[in-house]
């Protein structure tokens, strides 16, 4: 699974962002490996919360989820200590990002994946995501191969000149 946060950038607003929108679905129909955008809108299925450009507490958090029960949530966490309090809350899915990596060229699954393993090994009833400068299918190959079950990518597809090529190359490291 690749989740792409749209964030604020411009090329995820508007008629940009709904192409952007229809470029992620046409990439996982093509290749088999879901794709999903995270755009704010009224027909969203889903929500990501406590990412570090909007940190939350615990109770926010929790408060949320009870008020929108039929929301899938991806929750973000930025340690092993906040991945398993976080977990309690039995989201649809965690991911781990550490903030000094994110936007960066350094990817999560090179520099971290001790810490990956941890996560995989400890929340076993949760599918685990890694972000965090994810830029290519090596990334991602590598921290499917620590059992990341997907990933959580922003900059390296909103900022990119062709996010279709970088979809494509992502989708690679799920082969």
């Amino acid at each position: 699974m690749i989740f792409v946060n749209f964030k604020n950038y411009l090329s995820g607003q508007g008629v940009k962002g709904q192409q952007l929108q229809q470029l992620c679905q046409e990439v996982a129909t093509a290749t088999g490996v879901p794709i999903y955008s995270v755009i704010n809108n009224r027909w969203a299925r889903g929500v990501l919360l406590n990412h570090s450009s909007c940190p939350a507490t615990y109770s926010q958090i929790k408060n949320f989820m009870s008020n929108f029960p039929l929301l899938k949530t991806l929750i973000c966490c930025s340690s092993l200590e906040e991945g398993l309090k976080l977990a309690r809350l039995r989201s649809t899915y965690l991911a781990y990002e550490p903030p000094e990596l994110i936007g960066g060229q350094i990817s999560v699954s090179t520099a971290r994946p001790a810490i990956i393993k941890d996560f995989v090994d400890q929340i076993r009833f949760l599918p685990i995501l890694v972000g965090a400068g994810i830029h290519n299918s090596n990334d991602v190959s590598q921290a499917r191969r620590l059992g990341a079950a997907g990933v959580l990518v922003s900059s390296a597809v909103m900022a990119a000149s062709h996010p279709r090529q970088v979809l494509l190359d992502l989708t690679r490291g799920f082969r």
